[in-house]
This record gives C-alpha cells, sequence and structure tokens, in this order.
C-alpha cells in the first residue's frame, strides 16, 4: 500500500464529515473539513459530483 492509497482512502470520510456539516450545522460544525472539502473541490473540480450517497456524511 502506497502513500496515494491512504490518501485516498482517508478522502471520502473527510467529504463525509464536509457534507454532514453542510446538511446539520447545528449539530455538526467541523470548518476544518469544509474548507479542506473546497481546496479538494477547487483543484479536482470532479470530486463534486462523486455520489458518496447518504451513509459517509450520516456516519
Amino acid at each position: 500500500m502506497s502513500d496515494a492509497d491512504v490518501q485516498e482512502t482517508l478522502f471520502f470520510p473527510l467529504l463525509g464529515r464536509a457534507r454532514a456539516a453542510r446538511t446539520w450545522p447545528t449539530c455538526f460544525r467541523d470548518p476544518w473539513a469544509e474548507r479542506a472539502a473546497r481546496l479538494a473541490q477547487a483543484a479536482y473540480p470532479g470530486t463534486q459530483d462523486m455520489d458518496m450517497g447518504q451513509v459517509p456524511a450520516a456516519i
């Protein structure tokens, strides 16, 4: 397993945390995850089109 594999594995929970912070802002605040997700979406525009379903945000 390379460092890139680990980084990709951790990317989806990060997006889930950012989505949860946007979906339920009164229950879950994570400005760091939201900022990191915005930076990732700016650097890699295709990330905003990824369908993760509701599971990552709910977890």
